[in-house]
């Protein structure tokens, strides 16, 4: 389809203002800054307005793309700025915390959210009350690459299913603390322009490479330096550097050793354990859970843990297993 300037540069308008709105109507002590497309617009409109905390989370001894983003959107704002270099030991808590939270030992979503967990820590320690997040823009601007490298006949059908399953685990998660939570692009007025706008103005291509959030970049290319609006999606724990995690526990946790540890587990609970990591965060399941009960959540059993799922989902939230 011929793209009209006029037709993209209207909808960039409304998103503009309309996520404006959405930031301006959650006032907050925080936001959670990696220093990625969706967090940089939303400390920048957060600026405009009041100068919010910062906290940034980056893990010692590993690659951390966020680091020099997040450096200097914080200067260029001038935000009070904590970055937070987490040791291990540090990382541990916030990993076993996440699990008795969560009550889910899928790995993925254990790395991503032990770094949430531990910003989260830091806002309560400061006496903070409320924090913004960047939690739906991928979701809803077709920011994952499985979802932009779709045509956008596939897109639109791949978008509403993600739409009616997804959920944020920082939310919850801030709540449990007694932190008032903000993540405007999940307000409704922000939510419906994803769901009305034609897909091919949510993943375009710019300088060549087909890119996600095309309308969002657009929409605040005005406000932020190139170097922002066009970087290139990282999940948190690779922009964190947590994705290191499943190395560290590979080095822990010999071979032979996890498998003798992984049978023993698949004996005792039925569960199917994939690599150190998983065995790792499986054990601390247990500790703070025990063993996990079977066919809880849905109709459907997920073959690797047991546990139950509604019948239209086919990833499972408490090992991680997929498809299932």
């Amino acid at each position: 389809m011929d793209r009209n300037p006029q037709d993209w540069k209207a909808w960039a308008e409304r998103l503009r203002s309309t996520l404006a709105e959405a930031v301006r109507a959650h006032p907050v002590d925080a936001i959670l800054l990696s220093g990625g497309l969706d967090t940089s617009i939303l400390a920048y409109l957060l600026a405009q307005g009041s100068r919010p905390v910062a906290l940034t989370v980056l893990i010692q001894d590993a690659p951390r793309p966020d680091e020099p983003f997040a450096l200097e959107l914080a200067r260029s704002l001038r935000l009070e700025h904590h970055v937070l270099r987490v040791d291990q030991e540090s990382l541990e808590r916030g990993i076993r915390w996440t699990i008795q939270v969560l009550g889910s030992f899928d790995p993925m979503t254990v790395r991503n959210q032990a770094v949430i967990a531990v910003a989260l820590d830091k806002l309560v320690e400061l006496g903070l009350g409320s924090a913004m997040t960047g939690d739906g823009a991928d979701e809803l601007f077709a920011g994952y690459s499985f979802l932009f490298s779709l045509d956008a006949a596939a897109l639109e059908p791949a978008l509403r299913g993600l739409w009616s399953q997804m959920s944020f685990d920082s939310l919850p998660m801030g709540e449990r603390l007694g932190l008032r939570m903000a993540a405007p692009y999940l307000e409704p007025s922000v939510r419906s322009i994803a769901e009305e706008v034609a897909p091919h103005w949510l993943a375009g291509e710019h300088e060549g490479p087909r890119v996600g959030k095309w309308l969002l970049r657009k929409a605040f290319e005005h406000a932020l330096p190139s170097h922002f609006i066009w970087r290139r999606k990282d999940p948190i724990e690779v922009g964190s550097g947590a994705s290191v995690l499943p190395q560290r526990y590979r080095d822990a946790i010999h071979e032979g050793d996890f498998r003798e540890r992984a049978n023993r587990r698949r004996k005792e609970h039925g569960i199917r354990l994939r690599d150190p990591e998983h065995l790792h965060y499986f054990d601390l399941y247990l500790e703070v859970h025990g063993p996990p009960e079977p066919g809880l959540g849905g109709p459907k059993q997920c073959p690797d843990c047991g546990g139950g799922l509604e019948l239209s989902r086919r990833f499972c939230k408490r090992c991680g297993a997929y498809p299932v």
